[in-house]
C-alpha cells in the first residue's frame, strides 16, 4: 500500500473509532446512566461485539445512539481486520504486480547509485517502470512507477519475482564487485536475451569480465568512465580547439589514477580529427612511474595515437610537479575519487595555471554534488575565466551525470549502435562480428559505441555546425538530424576524407582495445586474435583499395543513416569545421 493510501486508511478508521466511542459514552451517560468513567468502558466494548450491545432495552431513552455505536464498531472491527490482512499481503500483492510487469527496467542493489538511478528511471520525464531488489530487510514500497522489494540473495527466484524474464534490461549495482559479477553471470545463464549491465569498481575486474565463461556479453561500466563519456562529448575539444585557434588539441589531466585513464581513452577516441595534429595530453598523477608502467602494459601502441607525458602531482600541495609552463592548453581536468579533494585541487592548479603564459582554458573540476559550479549548456563557448574565486571551474561526474551517460535509460544510443552494426554486417557478411547485436560480443558492441560517438567528430569535419544541437541534445546517447537536402559529403574528395577518418578512428579504436601492427603466423594478411595483432592498424593511404571500400562504404551508410528534419544541422562553412 501507498504511503498515502495508507495514511488515508488510519484516518478513516481513527474517525470511525472516535465517533464510535462518542456515541458509547453519550448513550451509556444518558439520564440515570453510568458515570462517565463507566459509560467510557462500557462504550469502548462496541468495538469487541459485548453483551452490553446485545440487549439495549436498559437503555431505551439513549437506543439511537447506542445501537450506532454498536453498528459502527462492528463494522470497524471488521475494517481493522480487513486493513491488517491487506497490509500483511503487500509484499504478495506487490510481487505479483512485479511478476506481471514486460518491458521494464530491474534494478538490483541498494546503493546511493542504484536508488538515484531507480527514482530517476521512474520520474520526471521518462517514467519507466522500473524495479528495484535491494536489502532482504526491505519493506515492500511502491510510489508510482517504482516498486521496491526485498532482494533475499541470487537465486533464480529472486529475480523472478521481479519479472526478469520480461524486463527489457538489469542493472547490477552491489557494493561488493565479486557478489555484482557473480549476479550477472547467474542471470545471463538464466535470462539469455536479457540486456545486463553491471557496475564495478575495480577497473581490473572491469576490463577482465569478458574473460570470465559465459561473461561474452555482459556490459559492464565504472562511473570515471561514464563521467569522462559525459564531459568529453558535452563539451567537445576539438571546439574548444578551434575557438581558440589551436592547431592541436592539449589537454592537462590531474588526479587519481582510474579517472585520469577513463579521460584520456574518451578524448582520443572522441575528439580524432583531420583538421587537428593528433593530441597533446599532459597527465599529473601522485604515482608517475606507475601510470606509465599501466599505459604501456594496457595500451602498447598509445604512442601512435596521442603524445602523452605523465608527470607528478604533489598531493600536499597540489602542485603540477611541470619543469616549464605549458602552452595552448585547451581544457584542464581534474578528477579524484574524494569530490572535495577534487574542488580544493582545482582551485590550486587554477592559481598555478593563471601563471602560465596565454592561460584561457577551463577547468572540468570532478564534483559529487549536483549544484554549486556552473555548468554551461553543452557546446557553448567558454570564455576565458574570470577573478572570482570559481572563476574558470566547470563541474562534472554528478551522479546525475553518470546515471544519463550510461545509456541505461536511454534507447536512442542503443538504436544508432545497432544500426552502425547492421551497416557493418552488410559490409562483412562472413565476418566472425554477424551475428545478431544480442549474441554479439560485449568487445564488438563497445567498439559499435565508439563508433556512433566519433560521428559528432565526422560532422565536425565535413563543416557541420554541431553548437545549436548541441545545447538541446544529449550527445553521450543520440545522433543529430541533418537539415532536408544536406549530405554528410557533396563530392568524391570529401567521402574519401571522412573515409580516411573513419579509418583513422578504427585505428585508436584497435589501439585502446589493446591491439598491436602484425598478423597472423599461420595466416598470413589476417588479424592474430589471441596476440592481438592485425594488419591493417596503418595510414589509410597504405591500405590496398579493397580495404579502403570498407571505410567508404560505411561512410555512405552513416549518410544514410543520420534522419533528416527540418531545424537539422546546416554547414557553417566549407569541410573542415571552419
Amino acid at each position: 500500500m501507498t504511503r498515502v493510501r495508507w495514511n488515508g486508511a488510519l484516518i478513516l478508521g481513527l474517525l470511525a473509532a472516535v465517533a464510535t466511542v462518542g456515541l458509547g459514552v453519550w448513550g451509556w451517560t444518558g439520564p440515570g446512566g453510568d458515570d462517565p468513567l463507566d459509560a467510557l468502558y462500557k462504550a469502548l466494548q462496541a468495538f469487541v461485539l459485548s453483551e452490553n450491545y446485545s440487549d439495549l432495552e436498559q437503555a431505551a431513552d439513549a437506543r439511537l445512539p447506542l445501537e450506532a455505536a454498536r453498528w459502527l464498531g462492528a463494522l470497524f472491527a471488521f475494517y481493522a481486520i480487513l486493513v491488517l490482512v491487506w497490509s500483511s499481503l503487500g509484499l504478495w500483492r506487490l510481487g505479483l504486480v512485479a511478476r506481471g510487469r514486460r518491458g521494464h527496467l530491474v534494478v538490483a542493489g541498494a546503493t546511493v547509485f542504484a536508488d538515484r538511478l531507480s527514482e530517476t528511471a521512474a520520474g520526471g520525464d521518462l517514467k519507466a517502470r522500473v524495479i528495484q531488489l535491494r536489502a532482504p530487510d526491505q519493506r515492500p514500497y511502491r510510489r508510482g512507477r517504482l516498486i521496491r522489494l526485498p532482494f533475499h540473495g541470487f537465486d533464480r527466484d529472486g529475480l523472478d519475482e521481479a519479472g526478469a524474464r520480461r524486463a527489457r534490461r538489469l542493472l547490477i549495482d552491489l557494493a561488493d564487485d565479486g557478489a555484482a559479477v557473480d549476479l550477472a553471470l547467474a542471470a545471463q545463464r538464466r535470462y539469455p536475451d536479457l540486456a545486463i549491465v553491471t557496475r564495478l569498481k575495480d577497473t581490473n575486474l572491469l576490463r577482465s569480465l569478458h574473460d570470465l565463461p559465459g561473461g561474452k556479453t555482459l556490459r559492464a561500466f565504472s562511473e570515471a568512465e561514464a563521467a569522462a563519456r559525459e564531459v568529453v562529448r558535452r563539451h567537445p575539444l576539438f571546439l574548444e580547439a578551434r575557438d581558440r585557434g589551436q592547431g592541436r588539441i592539449h589537454a592537462i589531466l590531474v588526479g587519481d589514477d582510474d579517472w585520469l585513464e577513463a579521460l584520456l581513452v574518451e578524448i582520443i577516441l572522441s575528439s580524432r580529427t583531420l583538421t587537428l595534429a593528433k593530441p597533446v595530453l599532459t597527465v599529473a598523477v601522485a604515482e608517475p612511474v606507475g601510470f606509465r608502467r599501466k599505459l604501456a602494459a594496457r595500451y602498447p601502441e598509445l604512442d601512435r595515437e596521442a603524445a602523452v607525458t605523465v608527470i607528478a602531482f604533489e598531493p600536499a600541495t597540489f602542485r603540477v610537479m611541470t619543469e616549464t609552463a605549458p602552452e595552448a592548453v585547451t581544457a584542464v581536468f581534474v578528477a579524484f575519487d574524494d569530490g572535495a579533494q577534487s574542488l580544493a585541487a582545482a582551485l590550486a592548479v587554477r592559481r598555478q595555471a593563471l601563471s602560465w603564459p596565454g592561460f584561457g582554458a577551463f577547468i572540468f573540476t570532478r564534483t559529487s554534488g549536483e549544484q554549486g559550479l556552473i555548468r554551461p549548456a553543452a557546446g557553448e563557448p567558454l570564455a576565458v575565466p574570470g577573478e572570482d574565486a570559481f572563476g574558470g571551474l566547470v563541474s562534472f561526474g554528478s551522479l546525475t551525470d553518470v546515471i544519463h551517460a550510461t545509456g541505461v535509460l536511454s534507447e536512442a544510443g542503443s538504436r544508432a549502435e545497432r544500426a552502425w552494426h547492421e551497416a557493418y554486417l552488410r559490409l562483412h557478411p562472413s565476418s566472425e562480428a554477424a551475428v545478431p547485436w544480442e549474441r554479439l560480443s560485449e568487445e564488438y558492441r563497445l567498439s559499435n559505441r565508439r563508433a556512433v560517438a566519433h560521428v559528432y567528430a565526422k560532422l565536425h569535419d565535413a563543416g557541420f555546425d554541431l553548437r545549436a544541437w548541441l545545447a538541446t541534445a544529449r550527445p553521450w546517447d543520440e545522433l543529430p538530424a541533418l537539415a532536408p537536402g544536406e549530405t554528410l559529403f557533396r563530392d568524391e574528395a570529401e567521402l574519401m576524407r571522412l573515409a580516411e577518418l573513419e579509418h583513422e578512428r578504427w585505428n585508436a579504436d584497435r589501439r585502446l582495445l589493446g591491439w598491436r601492427l602484425g598478423e597472423s603466423a599461420d595466416q598470413p594478411g589476417t588479424q592474430d586474435k589471441l596476440r592481438k595483432l592485425h594488419p591493417c592498424l596503418i595510414d589509410f593511404a597504405d591500405l590496398s583499395p579493397d580495404i579502403q571500400r570498407y571505410d567508404i562504404e560505411l561512410i555512405r551508410e552513416l549518410d544514410q543513416m543520420l534522419p533528416r528534419k527540418k531545424g537539422g544541422l546546416r554547414r557553417s562553412g566549407p569541410t573542415g569545421g571552419a
